[in-house]
């Protein structure tokens, strides 16, 4: 699993933080993909950090995250009520004003 650095927020200078800090120093990964691929996450963490997981770590590890039942409600609700300036933000972080990264789902207003 690559890390995200599209969807990186910004420092005030208009780098990237991953840019600023370096890939060494510097890793991004979004909760969605700890969900839909908890092996692969667990990898990329375990590489980043230089920590050698045995299997048995490794199994455990895979198995912590549980995604809550309030993932992707928002798809569902009316997102009217965010300004432009909310769903821009949203867009740093890689979310679609169609309602998530996948582009499912409930409606922001126009950008």
């Amino acid at each position: 699993m690559p890390a995200s650095t599209a969807s990186t927020p910004r420092s005030s200078s208009g780098r990237t933080i991953g840019e600023a800090l370096g890939p060494e120093r510097f890793l991004l990964l979004r909760l969605e993909e700890i969900y839909v691929a908890p092996e692969a996450a667990v990898e990329t963490i375990a590489r980043f950090i230089g920590a050698p997981l045995g299997p048995t770590l490794h199994a455990d590890l895979e198995a912590l995250p549980r995604m809550p039942r309030s993932v992707g409600g928002y798809c569902e609700a009316d997102l009217s009520v965010f300004s432009k300036k909310d769903v821009r933000a949203l867009a740093r972080f890689g979310y679609s004003a169609d309602g998530g990264p996948t582009g499912s789902g409930g409606t922001l207003p126009a950008t």
